[in-house]
């Protein structure tokens, strides 16, 4: 068997939406009825994801990485190694 890791991180940033042609977005007049125009630069946060790190392995110590992800030095003994040859 095999296992896939993957971590990402998550976060936000601030980013300008561009100027965009859009109804509405101008007054009506003769020559615009539909009040087509630009709609100003906005400036919003967003929320992004960035994969950190994607590994494959054929064997997995389930224990190991919960103790390293929660940062837990002491031992725990809540099962067995995860490997294909089980």
């Amino acid at each position: 068997m095999r296992y896939k890791i993957i971590i990402t991180e998550l976060g936000e940033e601030r980013k300008i939406i561009p100027r965009e042609w859009v109804a509405g977005a101008a007054d009506v007049t003769e020559k615009r009825p539909s009040g087509m125009g630009y709609a100003p630069e906005v400036e919003t946060l967003v929320e992004v994801e960035r994969k950190v790190l994607e590994q494959n392995v054929s064997d997995l110590d389930l224990i190991a990485v919960i103790k390293a992800v929660n940062n837990i030095e002491t031992e725990i003994s809540l099962g067995q190694k995860l490997t294909g040859r089980n």
